[in-house]
């Protein structure tokens, strides 16, 4: 689907093509949605049907004509927040009867089905950027308007950290002592899933061999290496998993700001910023104990007696030295013991200076480093996106981040006393 702005209605909708029958509220929800959104944008859906979930370098076929709206979402909203599978919706017309599962004389009968792959992507200016790569979960079949005037086909889609999240490992004798990155790369490789959709970190932890694995959740081991490493796994928008280890946000390219936000003349500008100034990830009570190790603590009782105790347990981690698990429980304590007014959340509506805006609203991956200024509020400093959502219809297009103090977690690393001592600056931080 080519967005223009300015384009005419006449271009994009045709009311002869939905027959007769067609209803004004039917008429005016495609109108809305099929009006173009921004010059020199190009939408671009695809699917592969009829190929395994798996396959390597899917064939796609360009569905784009058929779209009327749809949104993405990937990451967290929270810095301590795991990353969850990302998903995405897309609303197909259906007047030509493709989508229906059961219709033989469909152009993609019979590959209509769950686990068919899907790829949203935008251009910009002669540039592409993947926004999502993901399967689908759910077809929903339904009508727009009066009397079924415009049947439509919702489609569900979810990244394919919901294949780790569907597989068990079982494994005999199980995995040796590695590196975290390893046991990532390890776990993916008996899922099936193809090695040149990946993009793995090698890990800083070690991480204690498993013992025989039987009936374990894949995701639920991943995420017990991501607790013990404290990296981040997550889907990138070309569809290849990608693990990040702790120490991935202290060099290029994610320790280099991609561009700044704010109100001087110079700095690009937003729709909206979020703030949020609360007690959600205060925590000043910390426990946390790995596989046949001691349970180690860190508390501060000036945090206590001004917010009652906060506690945070973890249990069941990975590494193989009760001194990194005493670094992580210290860690929390000196992060979460405060309240911070932080940055939540920054909105870019693009059309307002497409020019400048686009390319970062599309270009944008999970991770990245941005900087923000705000004098009124006292912000400037470098923020890492820990979520993006989009959001596309009738001449809107709307990206979301939500953010995290970049600077928060190498300043305190590097600054608190007695952390070297314990040995956290070595592994944590350069």
């Amino acid at each position: 689907m080519a967005v223009r702005q300015g384009c005419s209605l006449d271009r994009v909708f045709h009311a002869s093509s939905f027959g007769p029958n067609l209803s004004d509220w039917g008429e005016r929800a495609l109108v809305e949605i099929m009006t173009c959104a921004a010059e020199g944008l190009t939408l671009t859906v695809r699917a592969a049907f009829g190929q395994d979930a798996m396959t390597p370098a899917p064939v796609w076929t360009d569905i784009t004509d058929d779209v009327l709206e749809g949104g993405v979402r990937r990451g967290a909203q929270f810095e301590v927040d795991r990353m969850e599978p990302g998903g995405a919706d897309v609303t197909l017309s259906n007047t030509h009867g493709d989508y229906w599962p059961g219709n033989a004389g469909g152009a993609h009968y019979p590959h209509v089905r769950p686990s068919t792959r899907f790829n949203i992507r935008a251009t910009y200016l002669g540039t592409t950027w993947d926004l999502f790569t993901g399967f689908v979960t759910d077809w929903r079949n339904a009508y727009l308007g009066v009397g079924g005037a415009v049947p439509v086909a919702r489609v569900t889609l979810v990244d394919a950290l919901r294949f780790l999240r569907g597989f068990d490992l079982n494994v005999d004798p199980g995995y040796a002592q590695e590196k975290s990155g390893t046991r990532i790369e390890n776990v993916l490789d008996d899922m099936g899933w193809p090695a040149r959709d990946r993009d793995l970190d090698a890990g800083v932890s070690e991480v204690q061999a498993s013992g025989a694995l039987e009936h374990k959740g894949a995701l639920e081991h991943c995420d017990d290496v991501l607790k013990s490493e404290r990296g981040r796994l997550f889907v990138t928008g070309d569809g290849a998993i990608r693990y990040d280890d702790r120490h991935a946000r202290y060099k290029s390219p994610l320790n280099l700001s991609q561009t700044t936000f704010g109100d001087g003349p110079d700095e690009l500008g937003y729709h909206d910023v979020e703030f949020e100034f609360s007690d959600q990830l205060i925590k000043n009570d910390v426990r946390a104990q790995r596989v046949d190790g001691v349970e180690r603590t860190a508390s501060d009782a000036v945090s206590q007696g001004v917010h009652g105790k906060r506690s945070r347990n973890t249990s069941g981690l990975l590494n193989t030295d009760d001194n990194e698990v005493q670094d992580q429980v210290n860690y929390d304590v000196a992060r979460l013991k405060d309240p911070h007014s932080r940055v939540k959340s920054i909105t870019l509506r693009p059309r307002r200076d497409q020019a400048a805006l686009l390319a970062q609203a599309l270009g944008r991956e999970l991770a990245d480093r941005i900087t923000l200024r705000l004098d009124d509020a006292s912000v400037d400093g470098p923020f890492h996106i820990e979520g993006i959502s989009h959001l596309f219809r009738a001449g809107f297009w709307e990206t979301q981040w939500w953010v995290s103090d970049g600077d928060a977690e190498s300043a305190w690393v590097l600054g608190v006393p007695g952390f070297t001592e314990l040995g956290y600056t070595t592994r944590l931080a350069y």
